[in-house]
């Protein structure tokens, strides 16, 4: 996979380790902007498509990205996204899986789902 695969990680103004903090007048780019912008730097390497990873703003960033370049995404798989909704994640897929209709003969075990939410 190596021999075919590059590993790129971009980073924030100032979320460098060992990063200075911004000068106050510094004006951050908005997850619009820096996700719309990964597209030069995927140019600028001459990247073809990616598996987009991220977690926390990051996963905010590369969903804008696939969103805006799906030709150039082969899938993303994204964490901690903020703004999904007000409870938890465990709440969350919990209340989704309240509301599933079931088929005949096909159960789930809330139980197991609980503990994989944990």
């Amino acid at each position: 996979i190596r021999k075919r695969a590059l590993f790129l990680h971009v980073s924030l103004p100032g979320q460098v380790n060992g990063a200075e903090d911004l000068p106050r007048d510094f004006i951050f780019p908005s997850m619009e902007a820096i996700a719309l912008n990964l597209i030069t730097v995927m140019d600028h390497l001459r990247i073809k498509q990616v598996v987009g990873l991220g977690d926390g703003a990051g996963a905010n960033i590369i969903l804008r990205f696939a969103m805006n370049h799906p030709s150039r995404v082969h899938g993303v798989l994204v964490i901690n996204i903020e703004g999904v909704g007000s409870g938890g994640y465990k709440e969350i897929i919990m209340d989704k899986l309240s509301g599933r209709t079931v088929r005949a003969g096909e159960e789930l075990n809330t139980k197991n789902v609980a503990k994989y939410c944990e």
